[in-house]
């Protein structure tokens, strides 16, 4: 399958994080692994901790590494120098395993920090497909997101 190429993410946060639902993540390390977003979160502005891969050009990969050492996916969305990302936080591996959680998913897909400002087209890991109709993607606002988060997006199936 073709790569998602980098202006898929010259666009509002919101729309991307929406779009990237039903798609494959790729990764080729020693074996090729592949899995299935079903959650993906979307951030527009500043936040107490912005990371500078927000501010990165569109398609540009961030791992944003937390508080203990937890790892989160994001790629940059919109425009060079405007605080927009996504997250991908939760996905469905190949062989079933279900990656509940953006420090999972960066673990079981071997997501280090030397991605850190890679191209989506140029890396070792890469995005595909065109995702699920706009019906079965359903918002979340959890209450306890961060300041600039627009919200959490997820794969409904009962719809």
């Amino acid at each position: 399958m073709d790569r998602i190429p980098e202006d898929f993410f010259a666009r509002p946060a919101e729309v991307v994080a929406k779009e990237l639902i039903g798609m494959n993540l790729h990764r080729v390390t020693n074996e090729k692994t592949c899995a299935l977003v079903v959650e993906t979160g979307a951030y527009e502005g500043e936040a107490r901790r912005s990371g500078k891969g927000l501010k990165y050009p569109p398609g540009i990969i961030h791992v944003h590494v937390g508080m203990g050492g937890y790892k989160t996916l994001a790629i940059s969305t919109d425009e060079e120098g405007k605080d927009s990302a996504v997250t991908l936080r939760k996905a469905l591996g190949s062989d079933g395993l279900f990656l509940a959680g953006p420090a999972m998913l960066t673990r079981e897909l071997l997501i280090y920090p030397d991605l850190d400002e890679e191209s989506i087209e140029d890396s070792f890991f890469w995005l595909s497909g065109t995702g699920v109709d706009p019906r079965y993607v359903r918002k979340i606002l959890d209450k306890n997101r961060a300041s600039n988060c627009l919200g959490y997006f997820r794969l409904d199936l009962e719809k």
